[in-house]
């Protein structure tokens, strides 16, 4: 896990630097230091097929990269 920096909500947002096997969840942490709440955010469903990371070439371990300030809301689906 490394951190990411910050959103502009002012959380400290905390992400692994690598994902390791196909199809595995992770999670990206929020850590609110007013507040000093953390929220936990499950991600799947991101290089999940054996056609991707063949595709792409990737091996056991891929190397991931995560902005902070970008979100989507779900809030309308």
């Amino acid at each position: 896990m490394i951190s990411q920096g910050t959103n502009k909500a002012g959380d400290i947002v905390f992400s692994p630097t690598t994902l390791t096997g196909r199809a595995q969840p992770f999670y990206v942490f929020y850590f609110n230091p007013d507040t000093k709440n953390i929220r936990r955010v499950r991600i799947h469903g991101v290089a999940d097929t054996e056609e991707f990371w063949s595709r792409y070439g990737l091996t056991d371990v891929c190397r991931a990269s995560f902005s902070p300030q970008h979100a989507d809301s779900i809030a309308s689906l």
